[in-house]
């Protein structure tokens, strides 16, 4: 049986044992028009393993939606939890009505989460193609973003299975793609790609 285990971990052993909607940490959704859901592997960034995989964004003919969540900011390095998921839609309907929601199919998602300074010791779970619709709102905040599912991901270093939960609710904010940084997609992998570029997103 594949056991759901949640964020009371603190320690290494369990640092990558963290479900998307059991955390702490402040969810971030960051929305790219005219974007599509890219791949970039060099041999420097094969260390890094599958935890970046489909977390890199580059010009498209589609919308990608990145969701970005980091827990434990002022803890130890085995407590800091990285959460991702990125979705490809064809895109975002252009005339969205107050109150409404919108349900719309998923392209292609990726989603993985772990500890963010021990990546490269297999030390998180990923997943392929997890998500596959969401829920899209236009309120006065601007466009909210629904969306609960359930998966399986595969640790990096052992390959075992486990269960996951991935959930969002959060307001979408516009971007372009020349302003990615590493975590929230710019093409390319390193240890910045684990980490949020601002305390403002810890």
């Amino acid at each position: 049986m594949i056991k759901k285990i949640g964020l009371m971990c603190s320690v290494l052993s369990c640092a990558a044992h963290v479900s998307a909607s059991e955390g702490i940490g402040q969810t971030e959704c960051v929305w790219v028009d005219d974007a599509r859901i890219v791949s970039r592997n060099t041999p420097a960034m094969r260390q890094f393993g599958s935890a970046n995989r489909g977390h890199q964004i580059g010009p498209g003919r589609h919308a990608v939606i990145a969701i970005r969540r980091f827990d434990g900011a002022q803890l130890p390095p085995d407590a800091q939890i990285f959460v991702k998921t990125t979705i490809e839609l064809t895109e975002l309907p252009p005339d969205m009505k107050l109150g409404r929601e919108y349900k719309l199919p998923v392209i292609d998602s990726f989603h993985s989460e772990g500890n963010s300074g021990f990546v490269t010791k297999g030390e998180y779970h990923w997943t392929v193609r997890p998500v596959q619709s969401v829920r899209i709102r236009r309120d006065k905040d601007g466009l909210r973003l629904h969306y609960s599912q359930d998966a399986i991901g595969e640790h990096g270093a052992t390959k075992q299975k486990r269960d996951l939960v991935l959930k969002a609710d959060c307001t979408l904010r516009k971007t372009r793609i020349e302003d990615l940084s590493l975590w929230h997609g710019h093409p390319g992998t390193n240890v910045q790609s684990f980490y949020p570029p601002s305390p403002d997103l810890m």
